[in-house]
């Protein structure tokens, strides 16, 4: 499978950091980025949040076949750029991947997982949200008197409801909307509305819409919206009553 290393260089101090994956460099630095922000202790990571994920720019070095060569190029960069900390942000020399797990244990190592307690479980739990930003994960539920504020906050935010004539007024003008919806580029009047779905009710073969939509010139996309309903159709309607020969009622 094939391996990119790549390299990231901050803006401000001009230090490198080397890498591998076999993902995208995006969906890497994505990873990079969220371990930063869950508050993770790795020298790299501290940088991120400090000059921020904008603060860095992302080059891909070159693109090998396998994770041994992968391995072997970033030991190199790390050493030919002496981009170890301090000088860098490589925590280590490279080559730290696990190249040697066999499928046995990687069989027991699931099992195990898939077996652990619920005090495992808790414990695990409380570790990874210990690591997460923000107050609400480090000191636990928001206090009776924090909610009581934060409720108070949203009423002040958020908008007034709309009077009684206002809303009238919104749900007059979302009807005429219904009444004269256009479909496909076509205003249909209720009289062609009812011909669809009365012609469909005589006839619900196999194909029976595309006959019903070439025999009264519609696309079969709007005579299957008018079957099933999806367009209201009611007494506002003013425009010219289609018949079924193609002529207009008076």
């Amino acid at each position: 499978m094939p391996h990119i290393v790549y390299m990231a260089r901050c803006i401000s101090t001009g230090k490198l950091y080397f890498g591998i994956t076999k993902r995208s460099l995006t969906a890497r630095w994505r990873a990079h980025v969220t371990a930063a922000n869950r508050g993770s202790s790795y020298y790299f990571h501290r940088a991120i949040r400090k000059y921020g994920p904008d603060g860095f720019d992302l080059k891909l070095i070159e693109t090998v076949h396998t994770l041994g060569e992968a391995i072997s190029r970033e030991i190199y960069f790390i050493a030919e750029h002496s981009s170890l900390a301090p000088r860098g942000y490589n925590s280590t020399s490279g080559g730290n991947c696990p190249t040697d797990i066999s499928a046995e244990s990687k069989r027991k190592m699931s099992i195990a997982a898939r077996n652990r307690s619920p005090e495992q479980r808790a414990k695990l739990k409380a570790a990874w949200q210990a690591k997460l930003p923000g107050f609400r994960h480090r000191l636990g539920k928001f206090t009776a008197e924090h909610k009581l504020k934060l409720a108070q906050r949203l009423r002040t935010i958020r908008p007034p409801k709309p009077s009684q004539a206002t809303r009238q007024k919104m749900s007059a003008s979302h009807r005429r909307r219904l009444l004269t919806k256009q479909i496909n580029g076509a205003s249909l009047s209720p009289d062609q509305v009812r011909e669809i779905r009365a012609m469909h009710k005589e006839d619900d073969s196999w194909g029976a819409i595309s006959r019903i939509a070439r025999q009264l010139n519609v696309s079969k996309a709007t005579a299957r919206n008018v079957i099933r309903g999806i367009y209201y159709v009611g007494p506002l309607y003013t425009g010219p009553q289609t018949t079924r020969d193609g002529g207009t009622a008076a």
